[in-house]
């Protein structure tokens, strides 16, 4: 667990953030740097063991679950299990609007209701540095109510200038929290091709960090490029960073950030949201080695030699970045933990430790139908597998 200003105590009160800025002591709150392959928090190697927790990139705008148990309950769950971190995705939208979410999504964890989005959010966070837990935020989506959508940072109604301004008003609330290191700047542009996609990133990185300097930028990788034939889950291709790099203005700010899975057109019928939740809607996606449907089976889960062929092609799409001394943190991987999927989840645990490698479990959600939750049989062979190597954040911040 990390200790963040105040030995264990939140640094800031939930209040306005124009307020808030004016009141931090910026030389207090940790530096987060991505170098030599090593994530550092004020100069200390990290280890990240996270979760991802989704939900509040969807209509109902909350992290899930909260119909079934307190934010305070989830939040002590992570730590008592061993994980570091938090990944939070959200939708552009939802931060535009800024609306309040209905109190049925909340009804275990009624201090929540009145709050709108931000203010939610703002508890989250508060709450995560009262449990010594790093937060970073993913824009997952868009529209709130359009999944899967292009995979791009634009659409028809949506304007580059409009994603940095979203960003603006996260860093603008979220900077001044000692325990939030960065900006996972699109989840999954399946939709480009690396070369855009690489401009792109480096043009919001740089805005990004021009607003925040203490954060670190994430870049995931992007899907087939328009191949034929399956190899890459989306997010997981970072072949072309190795002739077309991110470059940001702050070199020891980037992080590659593969996500190893893949992405179902529509989940199974026998895959249901968690019965007793509100209208919620479970991310389309499976992990692993898939749903068996030759439509998203990668051939390698085929070979003789499976799983001890993966090695090899989790070091082509992204841990050469690694080796050549580039920061890697994989966003997402999870899955049942069950047949081939969990021989699947052992050997990429394996491939995490050997190489030191952060990364974020998907996920902690008790209605992830097609993934299952991290209160499954896995999280235990987790905690054992990622060792983290957390420093106390020292200092205080007034």
């Amino acid at each position: 667990m990390l200790a963040g200003p105040g030995a264990g105590q939140s640094a800031f009160s939930t209040g306005t953030a124009a307020l808030e800025r004016m009141s931090v002591d910026w030389s207090a709150l940790p530096d987060f740097t991505a170098s030599g392959g090593t994530l550092r928090m004020a100069g200390q190697p990290v280890v990240l063991k996270g979760v991802n927790w989704f939900g509040a990139e969807e209509p109902e705008m909350v992290p899930n679950g909260l119909w079934a148990h307190s934010m305070a309950w989830y939040l002590d769950f992570i730590k008592q299990s061993g994980f570091n971190a938090i990944r939070v995705p959200f939708a552009l939208d939802n931060v535009q609007s800024n609306l309040v979410p209905s109190v049925n999504m909340i009804s275990a964890s009624p201090e929540l209701g009145g709050l709108n989005f931000l203010d939610m959010l703002e508890e989250l966070v508060d709450g995560a540095a009262n449990n010594g837990l790093l937060v970073l935020f993913d824009l997952h989506r868009l529209k709130s109510t359009r999944w899967p959508d292009d995979g791009l940072w634009y659409t028809a109604g949506v304007s580059m200038n409009e994603v940095k301004a979203v960003w603006d008003t996260m860093q603008a609330r979220f900077c001044n929290r000692w325990n939030v290191i960065g900006a996972d700047l699109l989840n999954e542009p399946h939709g480009a091709k690396w070369g855009e996609w690489a401009d792109a990133a480096t043009d919001m990185g740089n805005f990004v960090l021009s607003k925040c300097a203490r954060w670190l930028v994430f870049v995931e990788g992007v899907a087939h490029e328009g191949k034929s034939r399956s190899e890459f889950f989306w997010g997981e291709n970072l072949e072309g960073a190795a002739h077309s790099p991110v470059r940001l203005s702050t070199a020891n700010k980037l992080v590659y950030s593969p996500h190893v899975r893949l992405r179902l057109t529509s989940l199974p019928q026998t895959l249901a949201v968690h019965a007793s939740a509100p209208r919620a809607l479970a991310p389309s996606q499976v992990y692993g080695p898939g749903d068996g449907s030759q439509e998203h089976h990668m051939p390698y889960f085929d070979d003789k030699k499976f799983p001890s062929n993966m090695d090899a092609i989790w070091h082509r799409h992204f841990g050469y970045l690694a080796s050549a001394g580039h920061t890697v943190i994989v966003g997402e991987w999870g899955g049942f933990y069950a047949g081939k999927d969990r021989i699947w989840q052992d050997e990429f645990a394996k491939y995490l430790q050997r190489n030191q490698l952060s990364s974020f479990y998907w996920c902690l959600n008790p209605n992830s139908g097609d993934t299952g939750c991290a209160r499954q049989p896995l999280v235990p062979h987790l905690g054992r597998a990622l060792t983290s190597r957390v420093p106390a954040c020292q200092g205080s911040a007034r």
